[in-house]
């Protein structure tokens, strides 16, 4: 009796373990759903989005969609589990229109952030408004409905480019209003913008156990909005309220960072560090990255999400915008 039950804790610590260190296995996992979340609301529900869905059939299942469709461009969400492994996985779609983008930039500067208390907390104006306004209620009622439903599955929160911000948004919240333990709780997300300050970001890292935030080489959504840097163009975590463009924007660590060709990858801690995606500026970053992640460009059928042949955008026209 003894060594079994050394046996089960020592599984328990393992898998808890692999669950808190990176797992490019369940970035995958998380990506192709990430992309899923892209689809129609009728494909997701009858698991019939292409070649994503056909990956995941038989193990991960459709559970709850929402969709909001707001004058500031449509916002939404997938819910599904994946039993084999014990998760209920949320993920939040990224922009889908021009004129989202549009709006994403008119509403880049930062506000306070007043959903929980975090003391000096400031947060990416679009996301936070588009998070608390418009998806936080069904969000909350579902996720609610799932944790009490689901008592032993752990809570996965993941999203690409507008999706990442969300769903940082998402997981942080269901947190801070005790619903979920941060033990049960993994946030990954793919080429997300900035989504608050130093004292934002911190916080996310101090209440959620596994963080992981993945950046594919030169993608131009995670130098956006631009940071507050020093003469060395290095981005600083300034104190006190700064607002406008650029204000002292910061990133959740830690940062996977892929090289061009998905082949590797470096770990960086601490939100902006030079030896990952902060080694490029905005003026060097493209839209040529932001589609493909782990060496897999997301579609929904045949349609790439954002195709591989262009048009991109190029961070040098977008620098040269903001800076007028």
């Amino acid at each position: 009796m003894k060594s079994l039950s050394f046996a089960l804790i020592f599984a328990l610590m393992s898998l808890g373990f692999c669950l808190q260190a990176y797992n490019p296995t369940l970035a995958m996992e998380f990506w192709k759903i990430s992309g899923i979340s892209y689809c129609s609301q009728q494909s997701i529900q009858n698991w019939n989005c292409g070649f994503l869905c056909n990956d995941l059939k038989g193990k991960v299942s459709y559970v709850h969609y929402y969709e909001n469709n707001t004058f500031k461009g449509g916002l939404s969400y997938f819910m599904s589990r994946d039993d084999s492994n014990k998760f209920f996985i949320t993920a939040f779609r990224g922009t889908n229109s021009a004129d989202q983008l549009v709006w994403e930039i008119m509403q880049g500067t930062n506000v306070l952030y007043k959903l929980h208390n975090i003391s000096g907390a400031t947060v990416t104006n679009y996301f936070y408004s588009a998070y608390k306004d418009y998806l936080r209620n069904d969000f909350m009622t579902n996720i609610k409905a799932a944790i009490a439903k689901y008592p032993t599955y752990t809570f996965v929160f993941t999203g690409h480019s507008l999706g990442g911000a969300l769903t940082t948004h998402a997981a942080l919240d269901v947190v801070l209003s005790n619903l979920l333990p941060s033990s049960r709780v993994i946030l990954y997300n793919y080429g997300s913008p900035r989504v608050g300050n130093f004292k934002f970001a911190s916080t996310v890292n101090s209440k959620i156990s596994v963080v992981n935030r993945l950046v594919h080489y030169k993608d131009i959504v995670p130098h956006v909005p631009p940071c507050v840097t020093n003469t060395k163009g290095e981005c600083q975590p300034t104190e006190g309220e700064v607002y406008g463009i650029p204000w002292p924007a910061w990133h959740i660590w830690p940062n996977q960072f892929y090289n061009e060709n998905s082949t590797s990858y470096v770990t960086c801690n601490g939100g902006e560090d030079p030896k990952c995606a902060d080694q490029y500026t905005l003026a060097e970053s493209s839209t040529k990255y932001h589609g493909n992640y782990l060496g897999l460009t997301i579609s929904c059928g045949t349609q790439e999400i954002f195709p591989t042949d262009g048009p991109f955008v190029e961070g040098k026209d977008l620098f040269e915008y903001l800076s007028v």
